[in-house]
C-alpha cells in the first residue's frame, strides 16, 4: 500500500510513500516491525491495541483516521445458507461495529493520556 489517505484536521489528506523495503499482508507482521523500529506503519486499531497499551508502540497520529475498508462474509449459496453460518454472521454485524468503536476510543483516549499527539 503505496498511498495513504486520512480524515483529519482541516480535511482528508493524501501521503504518497516510495518504495518501501517491508511489505507485509497480516497486521500481526506489521506490529511486529513496528514494535522492532522497523518503521511507522499503517496499522488497524484492533491489532495495535495491545501493544499501544503496553507502550511497544506509540500512535503518532491520534487526530488522523485512516480510509474506513468493509468487512466481506463470502459464501457459496444464500439460497441455502447454514444456520450456524448465519447466525456468525448477524453475530459480526451486531457485534463488531460496536467493538471497533469501543476500541477506537480506548485508544484515543489512550493516546491523549500519554500525549502522543499529531
Amino acid at each position: 500500500m503505496n498511498v495513504w489517505t486520512f480524515d483529519g484536521p482541516p480535511d482528508a489528506n493524501t501521503v504518497h510513500l516510495g518504495p518501501s523495503e517491508f511489505e507485509a499482508n497480516t497486521t500481526e507482521s506489521l506490529v511486529e516491525a513496528v514494535r522492532h523500529g522497523m518503521g511507522i506503519g499503517l496499522i488497524p486499531i484492533y491489532a495495535a491495541m495491545d501493544a499501544l497499551r503496553n507502550q511497544d508502540i506509540v500512535w503518532v497520529l491520534p487526530d488522523y483516521r485512516s480510509q474506513e475498508m468493509s468487512l466481506y462474509a463470502l459464501y457459496l449459496s444464500r439460497t441455502y445458507i447454514d444456520a450456524k453460518i448465519h447466525t456468525w454472521v448477524q453475530y459480526l454485524r451486531q457485534t463488531l461495529p460496536t467493538l471497533l468503536a469501543e476500541e477506537q476510543r480506548e485508544a484515543y483516549r489512550f493516546a491523549q493520556a500519554n500525549q502522543y499527539t499529531a
